[in-house]
């Protein structure tokens, strides 16, 4: 599989992600740029020179998809749409909070889809540590209507089995705790 086969794999697999209203605010930048790879491996605290990944993903929110429902809702009826951008407006238009909190929870559903895809593909994975999310923004000229969720790095070096885990049945409660 080549590599844009497998990028279209990964964002796939991100776009079964539940989403508020069907929003799908996730947008990827796919880091191709070789200096700019560099940059953020180098400023990330879990990367020691670790050789090139296969990419570099940063994973955004579109703050304001909301306003267009329509444009981010096409595999669902007219009618849906319709409602979809009702509600979406009366939940999102005057609470910046929320709509920053859902577009983070939804990248968190979107990303969890590329993880498990990646693993399927053979691929690790790593979140790049980075103390300055300011720096990627500016690097990636990513406007004040995104948000930065992560900056992810997908590579087969970084495959690993996956853990044999045990839940421990003590964890769960019947009808309540």
């Amino acid at each position: 599989m080549d590599r844009q086969e497998t990028l279209h794999q990964l964002i796939s697999a991100a776009f079964l992600a539940p989403t508020s209203f069907n929003l799908q605010h996730f947008r990827f930048i796919d880091v191709q740029d070789k200096d700019k790879q560099q940059t953020l491996l180098s400023a990330a605290g879990n990367w020691a020179d670790e050789g090139e990944p296969e990419f570099v993903i940063a994973l955004c929110g579109d703050n304001n998809s909301w306003q267009e429902a329509a444009n981010f809702a096409k595999h669902v009826s007219d009618e849906f749409v319709e409602m979809s951008q009702q509600k979406a407006t009366m939940v999102y238009s005057s609470n910046e909070v929320t709509r920053r909190d859902e577009v983070n929870r939804t990248n968190g559903f979107a990303f969890t889809n590329m993880l498990v895809k990646a693993h399927q593909l053979g691929l690790g994975s790593r979140v790049l540590e980075i103390d300055s999310p300011s720096s990627v923004t500016d690097l990636l000229n990513i406007s004040d209507a995104y948000s930065l969720s992560a900056v992810v790095v997908f590579d087969k070096a970084l495959a690993k089995p996956l853990l044999k885990c045990q839940p421990d049945l003590n964890l769960i409660s019947e009808d309540g705790f």
